[in-house]
């Protein structure tokens, strides 16, 4: 399910575009938790929250391009972050929704 074996990358550990500080001459990393992983998962979360220009995922594709069928496992990459905010704010209204991606994501996967 999670794709062609890969060679570990170092991972931000929570790459949500909220923890990316940019300027014109420069990006700085916020609220880091480094460790070695699958490359999938911090491109998978990067758009997690709310969406990012495409220019940042082709600049990412330069580096290190997709492996084929990344977009089928993107919400697989995902899972963990969605259990994460239903544990901590499931009943709000930012948090219900995740219930659906949830539940949707188990449905792909079965």
């Amino acid at each position: 399910m999670c794709g062609p074996e890969p060679v570990p990358s170092l991972l931000h550990g929570d790459a949500q575009q909220n923890n990316f500080l940019t300027t014109a001459d420069t990006a700085y990393l916020l609220d880091t938790g480094p460790y070695y992983g699958h490359p999938e998962l911090d491109l998978a979360l990067l758009d997690y929250f709310a969406p990012v220009p495409e220019t940042v995922f082709d600049g990412y594709r330069e580096v290190l391009p997709n492996d084929p069928g990344f977009a089928q496992r993107r919400e697989l990459w995902r899972l963990h972050g969605y259990l994460a905010v239903v544990a901590v704010d499931g009943t709000s209204a930012f948090g219900r929704p995740f219930l659906a991606r949830i539940a949707a994501t188990l449905a792909r996967y079965r």
